[in-house]
């Protein structure tokens, strides 16, 4: 028997007007696993028809049937099967989440000026032009601290490390303090001099370091030009594509304390561990009361 993809909109259109006085109907539908149950009504000449989308093969849905068969001798289990993967991997699913996230908001009648996320670039694609769109200091913080990490495990690259934390804190100052894009980069350009112990840089936007000069124990271990270290830690601060990114970086708004509420949220109710419905409830009002 042939079996073919039908949507809802098409299908429903063949009991939306009745087959006797062509008067609109009163329909109603429910589902049982693959198969739908359509019941029409017409209230002028009280025609009535069920009708379902497959045959039933003992009792049972033949789609239904067919269905746990492939699971089965395909190899596959239901629990797997359930999951429902609709977009393919976690990259699409982070768009198609916001996608529809800014759908529901906007149905409501919310009217969206700024929005604040990571740099995905299924995202960046997505954005309209009457939204601006702005990226979370967090987040570039800790894609850069990681890079840095990784790095001063390299050898002759050990001395990067204790840059982590003042380039980070740095972008959130760069972030901060600026009145537009531009002068974001001018400030974030500036700690590549900065870790060469060089405090004056090109350009009118931001022409020198603010700080006093350091001396004795204020000094740091500069590193040297041309060195390994330098020239692999220069290539992460100047990279074309945080370059460019960084003229967004959110000045005001971030998402680090809903990360924080999600991290303690995952200490009751870790991602893979199965909970009950209650328990996971449970779970969940547990870090709202702290």
């Amino acid at each position: 028997m042939k079996k073919y993809i039908v949507y809802e909109d098409n299908l429903m259109e063949l009991f939306k007007r009745c087959p006797v006085c062509s008067r609109s109907c009163v329909l109603n539908t429910r589902t049982i696993g693959t198969l739908l149950h359509v019941e029409q009504k017409c209230t002028h000449c009280e025609y009535y028809y069920n009708w379902t989308s497959q045959p039933y093969i003992n009792n049972i849905p033949a789609g239904n049937l067919h269905l746990a068969a492939a699971v089965l001798f395909t190899g596959s289990s239901f629990a797997k099967t359930h999951k429902s993967n609709e977009v393919g991997n976690s990259q699409r699913m982070e768009k198609e989440g916001f996608e529809r996230s800014i759908e529901v908001l906007e149905k409501r009648g919310l009217k969206i000026k700024v929005v604040v996320t990571d740099r995905h670039t299924g995202v960046q694609k997505f954005m309209r032009k009457d939204i601006v769109h702005h990226f979370d200091q967090w987040h570039m913080g800790k894609g850069i601290g990681k890079k840095i990490d990784a790095l001063a495990k390299l050898k002759n690259c050990q001395e990067v490390g204790p840059w982590r934390k003042s380039v980070v804190n740095h972008l959130y100052w760069s972030g901060s303090t600026s009145t537009s894009g531009k002068e974001v980069v001018a400030k974030w350009t500036s700690v590549a001099n900065h870790i060469q112990d060089i405090h004056i840089h090109d350009g009118e936007l931001f022409p020198k370091c603010l700080h006093q000069p350091l001396v004795g124990e204020q000094a740091r271990q500069w590193l040297k030009p041309s060195t390994a270290a330098c020239e692999k830690l220069t290539e992460i601060l100047l990279a074309p594509r945080l370059m460019k990114d960084m003229e967004k970086i959110s000045p005001e708004h971030h998402t680090s304390a809903i990360e924080s509420f999600h991290s303690l949220v995952l200490k009751f109710s870790p991602k893979n561990v199965v909970f009950s419905f209650l328990g996971m409830l449970c779970r969940y009002a547990i870090p709202s009361w702290l």
